[in-house]
């Protein structure tokens, strides 16, 4: 579950604190909801008009932090109106960064908008005021909390500012058409020519006939062979409707993917140019400039083919290499008004596929698979979609006209994801359950409602049926149909049996007997024996007194039987009641036994519940059952 953490926030929020501190903390701030967000409209850049020049630097602060060593936070007011935020928590962990835009007056007053953390924006703005005390920065809010950074350096002539886009734009935007603004910039220290460019863009979404448009501005996917090592890469272009550009490599048998940060601009005739200028961690001695040719959905690079071959690298748009996925697990067809609301099916979540690579607004992990298509027809008002598990999943929609729509949890306390399309168009719509965490298997419940009432918040899946529990009927017992198989176990349990001979203390062993077979049909020459039994002995004894008695008596919870079984079936004695109407215990008592193997057999007389109780083999023949009442 990933949190937003807005970090100029972060500088202010416990300013009462600076007192008692030799130096102003940037205290940690309370961590806003952790539903998906929306795009944020980033404040425009201003004029160089409105840019007091005198503020245009790099400003740093070292300050101490609630969970690690301390951290190194920038604040970095670049030429062309553009802030970035960077704060090192000295946690071996990749710096946090914060976008946004800052702007003045005539009168010298200047403020800072931070719209976006890390690529994922804000719910809204963040808005302080900024002010100049010799050379360091002061910012302040509403409340009046100041917070000091001191200037570290002044701006190059060219604009220096980390190439992180300020509003994350979805994978797919439709509308008959879009205006983008590609703006060169430069991360890390490195300066380069600015160019601003105004371009309208219509294109007809391939696949989709009659679909509204989409923008040049997508994300570009490739599944290709890794350079060594075997395995796959996933390639995956982003460019932003802001300037910005993404290329990410994600190797099969890594963790994380390879990124590397730059600009694009399109050339206005049918190729566009993307400037990679380096990684998170660093930039590059010298940008690398690829230039691509548009074909419908696809582009190629032209260019650069020591990096990419003679073949170059192609590229599809990332709904079409969606759409084009296997076929999914399970195809469900449904209809407005569906009588079965709502469906739901059970599958399983995760996977190796980074759906970041997809869309800036996406997050985990799927399999290449989708695991749901939902071919629907109809009109309705909206159908959701949700994932109840007892993990923390992912969601992944693809739309019949191109959307792919996220989400990560329902709020901050439910893990579970939910999906709602409004106004569902007729169609294929594919649906992919990931996890947060690469490779996890995460089963669970997919459902799909059109009903209001019925949301991952009341979906009960024990309560949409009503009739009472019912006992599932157990499963006959192997039976032992003759004789010579009742012996064959016996002999076979006898291995382990004890041995007893005469003088020798009695042989006692708790048990609980649930038989089903009624005794006369084990094949044994006498069928007055009754109960229910086991297929097997419940007890196996060796008797070494040769001609001498022993007895053998059961003191149970309710009715029972005895029946005793020599090895050779030469003896066979069944016994019941120890005193008929006063002890209900059943005894078998043997005069003269000879040496071998006995099995012994309890049987239940009631068939709705077993019989537990304390079995006794004695050397002495008289011995006799505790007394156990007659059932009234």
């Amino acid at each position: 579950m990933r949190r937003t953490i807005p970090l100029i926030v972060l500088a202010l929020a416990l300013l009462a604190l600076a007192a008692c501190s030799p130096s102003l903390p940037l205290p940690e701030a309370p961590v806003p909801p952790a539903a998906e967000p929306q795009a944020v409209e980033a404040p425009a850049a201003p004029a160089e008009a409105l840019l007091p020049e005198q503020f245009v630097g790099i400003y740093a602060a070292s300050l101490p932090a609630a969970d690690s060593p301390g951290r190194e936070v920038t604040v970095e007011l670049a030429a062309d109106g553009s802030a970035v935020v960077t704060s090192d928590y000295q946690n071996n962990q990749p710096p946090i960064v914060e976008t946004g835009a800052w702007s003045g007056d005539a009168s010298g007053a200047a403020s800072v908008a931070l719209t976006a953390q890390d690529g994922q924006p804000y719910f809204e703005p963040n808005v302080f005021t900024l002010a100049l005390d010799g050379e360091e920065l002061v910012v302040s809010d509403e409340a009046g909390r100041v917070a000091r950074f001191a200037r570290t350096a002044v701006a190059a002539a060219e604009p220096v500012a980390a190439v992180v886009p300020t509003a994350a734009a979805p994978a797919v935007v439709m509308g008959d058409k879009i205006t983008t603004t590609e703006t060169l910039t430069t991360s890390g220290g490195m300066t380069a020519t600015m160019i601003t460019v105004t371009q309208t863009v219509t294109v007809t979404a391939p696949g989709t006939a009659g679909a509204a448009a989409v923008s040049l501005g997508n994300t570009y996917l490739a599944l290709l062979p890794a350079a060594s090592g075997g395995g796959t890469r996933l390639v995956a272009l982003t460019l932003f409707d802001d300037g910005a550009a993404q290329l990410a490599t994600e190797f099969a048998n890594e963790e994380t993917p390879l990124v590397e940060l730059g600009s694009w601009v399109d050339n206005g005739d049918d190729t566009f140019t993307v400037t990679l200028t380096g990684r998170p961690d660093g930039a590059y001695d010298a940008p690398i400039a690829v230039t691509f040719q548009r074909d419908g959905d696809a582009v190629q690079s032209i260019d650069q083919q020591e990096l990419y071959g003679s073949e170059g690298l192609h590229l599809r748009l990332a709904a079409e290499v969606a759409r084009a996925a296997d076929a999914s697990l399970v195809s469900i067809d449904l209809d407005a008004g569906f009588p079965l609301d709502p469906t739901f099916v059970s599958v399983q979540g995760g996977g190796e596929v980074d759906v970041s690579l997809l869309s800036s607004e996406c997050v985990g992990f799927v399999n290449r698979q989708p695991v749901v298509t939902l071919n629907w027809t109809g009109e309705a008002p909206f159908v959701e979609t949700f994932f109840v598990s007892d993990s923390d999943p992912t969601l992944l929609v693809l739309t019949p006209d191109g959307r792919l729509l996220c989400n990560d949890d329902a709020n901050d306390d439910l893990l579970d994801p939910v999906v709602e399309i409004s106004d569902p168009v007729t169609g294929t719509y594919k649906i992919w359950v990931g996890s947060y965490a690469k490779n996890q298997l995460i089963p669970g419940v997919l459902v799909l409602t059109t009903k209001p009432e019925v949301n991952i918040g009341t979906f009960n899946l024990g309560a949409l049926i009503q009739r009472p529990l019912v006992a599932e009927v157990q499963p006959a017992a192997k039976r032992v149909a003759t004789a010579d198989k009742a012996m064959a176990a016996i002999r076979a349990m006898g291995a382990d049996s004890t041995t007893l001979a005469p003088g020798d203390k009695p042989v006692s062993v708790s048990l609980t007997v649930s038989g089903t077979i009624p005794l006369f049909e084990l094949g044994l020459p006498d069928p007055a024996c009754n109960g229910l039994v086991s297929g097997v002995p419940d007890f196996v004894f060796n008797w070494a007194g040769d001609g001498a008695p022993f007895s053998v008596f059961f003191e149970g919870d309710s009715d029972a039987t005895l029946l005793v079984l020599s090895e050779d079936a030469q003896l066979l004695a069944c016994g019941d009641d120890a005193e008929t109407d006063v002890n209900i215990n059943p005894v078998v008592a043997v005069a003269e036994a000879k040496s071998g193997l006995y099995g012994v057999w309890i049987g239940r007389i009631n068939p709705e519940q077993p019989v537990a109780g304390v079995l006794t083999v004695s050397t002495v023949a008289d011995a006799t059952p505790k007394p156990l009442g007659p059932v009234q």
